[in-house]
This record gives structure tokens, sequence and C-alpha cells, in this order.
């Protein structure tokens, strides 16, 4: 019943565009005869004045030659005349000169339309010399890590002034952002790229299935087309159909997509996964045997002490002897481990000075 539906419905279509067809074949010939008639009915006077004028010609009188009579605008065959434009000059005001503060604005907005189309010749620049891949071949180690052997002494929980003005400044900067113009996304996205234009280069990691990482070095400039063409090249078998993606989200890479490094953000450092098309298989190891005898091992962090305070970066050392720091008695002025987060409150809100 739906094909025989169909069927009628096709069929309706087609007889209403052939009457269609037909009603604008008649309407062009309807045309064409009055173009025909008009033009023949032209040709017509003009052979009759010719005549008259012949004919005056013969007589050899003195007398005016004929009138043509008046020559009318034929709209079918002639364009129309052109009318003298009448132009208003009662409300005409001369143009102004710019004065300096608007000359001074034209030239920011020239400045900065000049630098923007910079850095985006900056960003979207081929490399011209090969970067140096620096390959490394890493596999999880199969030592397990034994989080007690991080030992933190009690200094490391006590408050200062600097820590309370370290605090304060974040808080102020916090409140500085919130309160600050909101800004477009165009405008976010050129401030963070930007921030990261600083980074010339960046450390791709790709992780395999069997937990064996391939790390290169490339231009922030790059783009997909030479991370696909480096694991390629590191393949044991450079035949097999593979995929390369991020998470999360799950992103696949394109391998068509020519945009930059630097604009996806995979900059200065960034950890992308390899996976196989439906139907491929590999046998053995995925990379190449050259590139797997020069394998190091992921081991695990050695027993440190973070000895600094808040305000200063952790340095870390090795422990030598972990008795020892047990044994130690801790400051006279030290805060326990718990207490930290309400002094830090009891700081914010005043009701404790230092």
């Amino acid at each position: 019943i739906e094909i025989e539906q169909k069927e009628k419905q096709s069929l309706q279509q087609r007889e209403q565009d052939q009457a269609l067809k037909q009603q604008r074949e008649k309407e062009a010939e309807k045309q064409a005869l009055l173009h025909k008639a008009a033009r023949e009915k032209q040709e017509q006077e003009i052979a009759n004045r010719r005549k008259e004028f012949q004919e005056w010609a013969k007589s050899g009188t003195q007398s005016t030659p004929p009138s043509t009579g008046p020559q009318h605008h034929n709209p079918m065959t002639e364009p129309p005349p052109k009318r003298p434009k009448i132009v208003d000059d009662s409300n005409f005001t001369k143009p102004q000169e710019p004065t300096e503060d608007q000359i001074l604005k034209e030239k920011f907005k020239q400045f900065l339309r000049v630098k923007s189309e910079r850095e985006k010749q900056l960003d979207e620049v081929a490399p011209s010399m090969p970067c140096d891949r620096q390959i490394q071949v890493l596999a999880p180690s199969d030592n397990q890590f034994d989080p007690n052997s991080i030992v933190v002494p009690e200094e490391f929980y006590q408050i200062t002034a600097s820590d309370y003005q370290n605090i304060m400044k974040s808080e102020k900067k916090k409140k500085e952002a919130e309160e600050s113009v909101l800004k477009t996304k165009e405008m976010r996205e050129r401030e963070r790229l930007k921030s990261l234009r600083k980074f010339s280069k960046t450390f791709i990691r790709i992780k395999f299935p069997d937990r064996v990482e391939l790390q290169g070095t490339f231009w922030a400039t790059e783009n997909n087309s030479h991370l696909y063409q480096f694991v390629k090249e590191a393949l044991a078998d450079p035949e097999v159909h593979f995929y390369l993606y991020v998470t999360p989200p799950l992103k696949k890479l394109s391998r068509d997509d020519n945009t930059t490094f630097r604009k996806q953000l995979f900059v200065p450092a960034v950890l992308v996964h390899f996976g196989l098309e439906k139907g491929a298989k590999v046998h053995g190891n995925f990379l190449k045997t050259d590139l797997l005898k020069e394998i190091k091992e992921k081991l695990p962090p050695e027993p440190i002490v973070y000895s600094s305070v808040l305000d200063q970066e952790p340095t870390p050392s090795v422990v030598s002897n972990p008795k020892t720091n047990s044994e130690e008695k801790p400051p006279e002025n030290s805060i326990p481990k718990e207490h930290k987060e309400g002094k830090i409150r009891n700081l914010l809100f005043g009701k404790k000075k230092l």
C-alpha cells in the first residue's frame, strides 16, 4: 500500500511539473509573437517614411521634406533615456577634519589589527627546521611504591607571616578576577594562546595498550600529520591501521587536521593514547626492536623529605636514615596537622593575630 501511495504521489508530481512546463512554453510563445509583431510594425513605418522621402526627392520641389513624425521611445528595442540628476546643495555640509584623538584611535586600531594578524601568522607558520625528536621509550616498573617512604616533618605545617601574605594575595587575585569586566570566548582564547606562545616545543607521550610509552619532542607549530608520521615510523608493522586519541573526554585526532599543537592546547606536554581500527591486529610488540632495546623503566620515586615551608617550592632530598628524622623533636611553634586548616581560617577572619 505504501509503495502504491508513493507511486501515485510521484505520478501526480510529474503531471504537475509537466503542466507547469507547458504553461511556461505557452507564455514564452506569446511573448515571442508580441515581439515579432512590434518589430514588423516598426519596420513597416520605416519603409513608409523612406518611400515618402524618395517621392519628395524625385519631385524636385523646394518645399520642406515630409515630417518624419515624433520619435517615440520603443521599450522593446531601446534602453530608457537617461534623465539628469537634480542635486540639492541646500543640506550639503563639508566633512570635518579628524581631531588628534580620532587620529590616535585609528592608529591604535591599525596597530592592534597588524599585531593580531602577525600573531596568527606566527602560530600558523610551519617550522623551517626539523625538530630533534629525542625519542624515549618507557615501561612501567614492577616495583610497588610505598607511600610511607615519604617523610614530612612538622615544620611543613607551621604557618608563618609569609604564608599568611601569600594566602591574602591569592584571595585578592580571585576577587579581582571575579569583579573584572566579563571577557568573551575569543578574548579568553587569545590570552590563553598568548601565555602558551612562550613554549616553542612540546613533549608528546604516546601510550600503547601494552603500557609501553613512546615520547618525542615536537615544535608547537606542528600538527597531527607529523605526529601520525612519527608513530608510523616507530611501529614494528607500519601498515597496521591505527588512530590516536586524547581523554577525557575521548577525542580522536584527525590526520587531516592542520591545527597546530599550540592551538589544540598540547603545550608544553600531553599524553596521547594509541588505538587500533576495527579488524586490525598486532602480533607481538607494537614498537620496533631497535627502540625496545633502549627501553627505560619508569621507577617509583625515591623516599623524599619536604623540608620547605608553604611560600617556597619543595626541594626533595634523599633520606639516608629515616629513623633519625622520626627521633627529632618538633619545633616549639609547630602546629599539628589537623589544626592547619583551622588556623588558616582564623587568620583570614581575624580571630587570631600573628
